[in-house]
Formats: structure tokens, C-alpha cells, sequence
């Protein structure tokens, strides 16, 4: 399903591609599980970005790029959530 998002009449509005984002996101959820540690480093980098912006994160095994993330959303920190 391909639309055009440019805001015309008929598109769909970025507050539209991120309610969909978020649904389809919510039915593939992934675990992985870090330290407290590894956690603390991934939000230090991510805070001297935007956290508020979409995000590339790639994960390094010793000093080489094995996987990225395009993450589309804003970030949530925490461990409760409200919707």
C-alpha cells in the first residue's frame, strides 16, 4: 500500500503516517535485552542527537558495523507508557 504524503487533498498528513507507523509498528515487537550500562550509552548518544527526530542506530561487534535501525518515531524512555 503506497500513498503519496505530501499534504493535498486526499494524502495523507504526517500526523497520519505516524498514527500508522505506530499501529504497524505495535504488531512486530522485538526484545533485546542490555546492561544497564549498554542501555546508558545508546541514550548518551542519542541525546547529544535530537531524540525527538528519527534516528539511524548501528550496532558494532568489535569495531565493525554488523546491523542499523532506522527508527521513524520519536523515542520513549521509560518503563511505563501511556497511550
Amino acid at each position: 500500500m503506497e500513498q503519496n504524503v505530501s499534504g493535498s487533498s486526499g494524502e495523507l498528513g504526517p500526523d497520519e503516517v505516524s498514527r500508522l507507523l505506530k499501529k504497524h509498528a505495535a504488531n512486530q515487537k522485538i526484545r533485546i535485552e542490555l546492561t544497564e550500562e549498554q542501555m546508558k550509552a545508546i541514550l548518551t548518544q542519542w541525546n547529544e542527537q535530537n531524540p525527538r527526530e528519527p534516528a539511524q542506530i548501528t550496532f558494532f561487534v568489535s569495531e565493525r558495523p554488523i546491523a542499523e535501525l532506522m527508527v521513524a518515531g520519536y523515542r520513549y524512555r521509560g518503563d511505563t507508557c501511556c497511550v
